[in-house]
């Protein structure tokens, strides 16, 4: 265990004597279960004793690895233990708006209709494209589209997308709902724990008929499936065709496909390119 590992360290003069930073000032660092749980993580020896089932939050897991002074490896192994990733999954912040940016700027440049999404599929910009396809100003499409969120867009009965899903028909309409599910359960595997996953789910499961109860029982049903098929039994190249019907009447089939930065799975573009409905 690191701490006994440290105490030990520290007791043989492998390692210098050092100062921990508390909310009460300067301490010295003697690395032990007392000194952990009054300055660090005050459920500690609770843990220990078993009546903490649950790893403490990833920020006090960093705390206590800071405490410890661990090195990278150390900490790493730290946070593995309690169950959390070594390295953030998703851009936060200034970052993160940078990309959206570049995102904007490539999806400007595709020629089919798209849009700009993050994890969590909120939309932060459409192009001229898709502000046709929707019947909607490209200006104004964040007063449009209802939560600004891809998910809604197909689903929400109030929104442009969802009439052009439905009104290809019920089974369409269901297919869709099916590829959406699973890759947006595929896209956020490691985010069901998460207050914007739950909220959002939470949302989608109360949208009145046809939605549900088709959509909370299809979310139930579909899997996280690492192929990206959504549990969809179907040749390939069929896993990600839907229908729609365009504002003209004209029938169509499209297929979503995800344009990503090097290195960044979110933001991304997803466009929505013509399929041909035979293949």
């Amino acid at each position: 265990m690191l701490v006994l590992r440290r105490r030990q360290e520290l007791r043989s003069g492998m390692r210098a004597k050092s100062f921990w930073q508390a909310d009460t000032g300067l301490v010295e660092t003697v690395f032990n279960r007392t000194q952990l749980r009054d300055f660090v993580y005050s459920s500690y020896t609770a843990m220990l004793r078993g009546q903490i089932k649950d790893p403490p939050p990833r920020r006090i897991v960093l705390r206590i690895a800071e405490y410890l002074d661990c090195d990278m490896v150390e900490r790493d192994d730290l946070l593995i233990a309690a169950g959390y990733l070594t390295r953030p999954l998703y851009l936060e912040g200034p970052d993160r708006d940078g990309l959206i940016g570049i995102c904007s700027r490539l999806a400007e440049l595709c020629s089919a209709p798209a849009v700009v999404v993050t994890r969590d599929w909120d939309i932060f910009g459409i192009n001229s494209e898709m502000a046709t396809l929707l019947g909607i100003q490209q200006e104004t499409w964040a007063t449009q589209i209802v939560n600004q969120n891809l998910m809604d867009l197909l689903i929400h009965p109030d929104s442009p997308g969802f009439r052009l899903v439905a009104s290809a028909g019920h089974e369409a309409f269901v297919f869709a709902m099916r590829l959406a599910i699973g890759t947006f359960k595929r896209d956020n595997a490691l985010c069901e724990g998460e207050s914007w996953y739950v909220e959002r789910l939470k949302r989608w499961r109360s949208l009145p008929e046809p939605v549900n109860p088709a959509f909370s029982e299809l979310w139930n049903e579909i899997r996280q499936d690492t192929r990206g098929s959504a549990g969809i039994d179907a040749k390939p190249n069929k896993w990600f065709t839907m229908k729609i019907v365009m504002p003209n009447g004209h029938p169509m089939s499209i297929r979503p496909i995800s344009l990503m930065l090097p290195a960044f799975s979110f933001p991304r573009v997803v466009a929505f390119f013509p399929a041909d409905a035979s293949e």
